[in-house]
């Protein structure tokens, strides 16, 4: 039980975490490259500027968390929960969300090259001046996103539902 625990800054990388209680911990600006992550609770838990880099993700809660200004380059999340998590200026390239539930993310200033995102459900992301490039979205809910000034270069919509989105100074 790591719940509330300090380890930002430190280089935990390479480590398995099974069953982990992380609710409300701080890990900004710790080195969590090559984790496997695997039915943990990361609610509420700070992350803000660390390196998750070809991490994996299974049956993870991430909801609330603060995850602004992260490398989560390579990254493979699956069946998580990161409903009103904070990701501002995350960089996301080569990753794959795949079953997540995402609603009410903030993804403001998101950068992500080749990111596929699928069976996901992400109503009312914010997805403001995100950065997307070489992005598929197949079969997610994007109902009530947000896309103001977002660049879409080459991102794909693939039976993704778009209802009430707000596409504004693309």
């Amino acid at each position: 039980d790591l719940r509330g625990a300090v380890l930002s800054g430190l280089d935990l990388s390479g480590g398995q975490f099974h069953q982990v209680d992380l609710r409300g911990a701080r890990l900004d600006g710790a080195d969590l490259s090559e984790c496997d992550f695997m039915n943990c609770q990361f609610d509420e838990a700070d992350l803000r500027g660390a390196k998750l880099v070809k991490t994996t993700w299974h049956d993870c809660n991430l909801s609330d968390a603060r995850l602004d200004g992260s490398d989560v380059d390579g990254a493979n999340m699956l069946n998580c929960d990161l409903r009103s998590a904070q990701l501002q200026a995350s960089c996301f390239s080569n990753a794959t969300l795949l079953r997540c539930k995402l609603d009410g993310a903030k993804l403001i200033g998101l950068r992500a090259e080749i990111l596929c995102v699928t069976e996901c459900s992400a109503h009312h992301c914010d997805f403001s001046e995100a950065q997307l490039e070489k992005t598929v979205f197949m079969e997610v809910d994007l109902a009530g996103a947000l896309w103001s000034a977002a660049s879409l270069k080459n991102v794909v919509f693939a039976k993704a539902k778009l209802t009430a989105n707000v596409f504004a100074g693309l």
